[in-house]
């Protein structure tokens, strides 16, 4: 909201003081973290002290396009954060009461602190004609020096700072694809005449005036794999764009699309194109080549005259890359892994040659990620996305910064465009006069599904939704009488784990609060429920972690024991008694194994497993998983692996490991044991969605579910029940569609 003129720009309450020009919440020696929605409902209800403002009232100033998805579950988790930061209490308000049924009131009072100006003229009791003339003098020459000093500032910040844009930004939804038709990506023209993207069903071309949308025809002769296509640049003449082709099992390649007709060319083999220069004559690409995205690329227009344009090390990543105004330098985000830690920084290049400088980096935990693309405007100003996260909340903003286009130097400091607190935004696109920007928004959301396992696992039947409310719930593992699911969820803003039957609606906390707590299981003899625990902000390397049990039938959470970078947690069923954690080396080379008593909390190690080197995108993800069988004697555990899929079985019995490999199958997220030992459950990345396979003991899969979301990085997360009779399973959905700014 941009106060009227008669309006405060600062009201106090309490030892509060509400900035509604700078949107901050300040209280003595301290800022207060207030995301968007939380504190437009807080300049809502200070606009209106003491009267009741309805919920229409905030559903009419939080969305004003009439679009939001679970309002009433919305407005609920905006008005507890604002509690949170307020210190404030629903049941003994201070300062926001609830009025069930109508809305809220503003109940503290409320007040704008004074604010003196000083006069320029003379004070009443002094006149300019009794003033000698040395003190006029010397009051002019003051006043003519400061008026040079001002002019200087103003010609500083005229060529330091952008002009500010004209009205407030606008922002306008270009597509509508449902749920179950996720967007991969959307371009827009550099006449802004046209919007390319594509979704589940293909690549479309859509004339943005009109709404009027045609299907791109997809090339004859393609494999039988299932494919995307994410489209990633336009020429400058507007007439084609670049598109990236993901293949699952095959390297992705380059393409081009007419937007006068036909079907896509191929240009390139190997290779994710993203932007092609200002003059038409080169696209920037990323070539994995089995050893990941070490190297950053530069082709023709034609797909002629591949070659690396910036070479890096072993240790360093390089995503995307974006064209200055005069095509004389390229930027791309640089990933850096250290020991212990990751750095990761914007810089560029000048073609010619030379050292890079670098635009923007990062070291704040809560603001982890530069998004997927970034841009370039005319007017030398840079556009990225920064992601920022709090608890099990994430969420991104677009941020600027002006570069001299000639240095790549910043000659500002960075500036925040948006303030939204929910969504995520990873994909830029912008008109050639820089005046239209194009972005993809998403909201993800995961739930549980459950399924009837029939032919010993190899068919799934009648997969249903078991979890209901919004939020992200992973399910992990079951009740001993096969008759509850247990999952992890955020749906209260922290993650906490609970516990649904097949026949409820509504699901049962089993522990909530602010640690952080992952990798749920039951006890053999069905008494305990254990889990992993650690502080939500502790980010550090390899934090110390606690084994935690709580019964069964309810009760406050006990410590069983205590170890550093716990990775996994598991359970043998009954008459079995053994449980098994994983920690992961610091060295990050080897995962070992310990058996522990979940009453005495004993432990002792039973086995080993050294872990691969991978391709960038592999150590990306950072995924491996393990399970122990349901009689406690073998270990499976697969390494997530961008071109093989080979789980290792280990033995803790002495027997020497053997390896599957799963034939024609790559990429393997989660691992679980079949409640007869006689095969796997196993869930790949794919790249149209999440899939769960059965993998026979010789390496056979079957698909026996397909979750069309277009999440390919979502796991599904295949888990059977302890009588092999159900599968509960994570099912994604995504609300992605492109979004047009003006005035940002």
């Amino acid at each position: 909201m941009v106060p009227s003129s008669a309006s405060p720009l600062v009201v106090c309450f309490d030892v509060f003081e509400v900035d509604l020009r700078s949107a901050e919440l300040r209280k003595p020696g301290s800022k207060l973290r207030l995301q968007d929605k939380p504190f437009q409902i807080l300049t809502l209800l200070l606009e209106h002290p003491g009267d009741v403002v309805t919920r229409e009232q905030l559903r009419r100033r939080l969305w004003p396009n009439g679009i939001v998805v679970d309002f009433e579950h919305n407005i609920n988790a905006a008005v507890n954060r604002l509690r949170e930061a307020l210190g404030d209490e629903a049941e003994h308000p201070r300062f926001i009461e609830t009025l069930p049924r109508l809305g809220y009131r503003f109940i503290a009072p409320v007040s704008s602190p004074a604010v003196a100006v000083a006069a320029m003229s003379p004070s009443p009791g002094e006149t300019a004609v009794g003033t000698p003339p040395l003190q006029r003098r010397r009051r002019l020459a003051m006043a003519l020096a400061s008026a040079v000093l001002l002019v200087g500032a103003a010609v500083t910040y005229w060529f330091t700072h952008r002009p500010p844009p004209h009205g407030p930004m606008t922002e306008r939804r270009l597509t509508t694809n449902s749920l179950e038709n996720t967007l991969t990506n959307g371009v827009i023209s550099p006449d802004g005449k046209y919007l390319a993207y594509g979704d589940r069903m293909g690549l479309h071309l859509k004339v943005v005036r009109t709404g009027e949308t045609s299907n791109v025809p997809r090339p004859e002769g393609l494999g039988p794999y299932p494919d995307s296509w994410w489209p990633n640049g336009w020429f400058p003449d507007g007439t084609k764009f670049v598109v990236d082709r993901i293949e699952v099992g095959v390297r992705s390649s380059a393409w081009v699309v007419s937007a006068l007709g036909g079907p896509p060319r191929q240009l390139c083999e190997d290779a994710h194109p993203s932007e092609v220069s200002p003059d038409g004559t080169r696209i920037a690409f990323q070539r994995d080549g089995g050893r990941g995205f070490h190297d950053l690329w530069v082709m023709g227009a034609q797909g002629e005259d591949p070659h690396v344009l910036v070479k890096g090390s072993d240790d360093e990543e390089f995503w995307y890359g974006a064209w200055s105004p005069d095509g004389r330098r390229i930027a791309y985000k640089r990933i850096h892994r250290l020991p212990g830690r990751t750095e990761v920084s914007i810089e560029s290049r000048d073609l010619a040659g030379g050292q890079p400088t670098v635009i923007v980096s990062c070291s704040n935990p809560d603001f982890l990620f530069f998004g997927r693309k970034f841009i370039w405007l005319p007017s030398g100003r840079f556009i990225y996305v920064m992601e920022e996260r709090d608890g099990s909340r994430r969420w991104a903003n677009l941020w600027g910064i002006q570069v001299d286009t000639r240095t790549g130097a910043p000659v500002a400091k960075p500036e925040r465009i948006t303030n939204w607190g929910e969504g995520v935004t990873d994909q830029l696109s912008v008109t050639s006069d820089g005046k239209q920007l194009a972005i993809l928004k998403q909201a993800r959301y995961i739930y549980v599904n459950v399924g009837e396992l029939e032919d010993g696992g190899r068919r799934l039947m009648n997969p249903r939704r078991l979890t209901l409310e919004e939020g992200r719930d992973f399910p992990s593992a079951w009740m001993t009488d096969s008759g509850s699911v247990l999952f992890l969820s955020d749906r209260n803003a922290t993650w906490g784990i609970y516990k649904q039957g097949l026949g409820q609606t509504t699901a049962q906390p089993v522990v909530t609060g602010p640690e952080y707590k992952y990798s749920p299981v039951v006890s053999p003899d069905g008494s305990w429920i254990l889990y992993v625990s650690r502080p939500i902000g502790d980010r550090g390397s390899f934090p110390p972690q606690r084994v935690m049990r709580v019964a069964a039938s309810g009760g406050p959470p006990q410590l069983v024991l205590e170890e550093r970078s716990i990775s996994g947690l598991a359970c043998a069923h009954s008459p079995a008694t053994k449980c098994v954690f994983s920690v992961l080396t610091p060295d990050q080379k080897q995962v070992i194994f310990w058996a522990f008593d979940p009453s005495q909390g004993t432990k002792h190690t039973v086995a080993r497993v050294k872990l691969r080197e991978l391709d960038s995108y592999a150590q990306q993800i950072g995924v491996y998983s393990w399970d122990l069988s349901m009689d406690g004697s073998l270990i499976a555990f697969a390494q997530f692996e961008t071109r093989q899929g080979r789980i290792q079985i280990l033995s803790l019995d002495g027997w020497t490991p053997r390896e599957i490999n799963v034939k024609g199958w790559q990429g393997l997220m989660t691992v679980r044991w079949a409640a007869d030992g006689k095969g796997l459950f196993v869930s790949p990345g794919t790249a149209l969605g999440n899939m769960a396979l059965f993998v026979d003991l010789q390496g056979r899969a079957q698909v026996i579910w397909k979750h069309e979301s277009g999440n390919y990085d979502v796991s599904a997360w295949a888990t059977p029940s302890p009588n092999g009779r159900y599968l509960a399973l994570a099912g994604s959905a995504s609300n992605s569609n492109v979004w047009l700014l003006e005035n940002f």
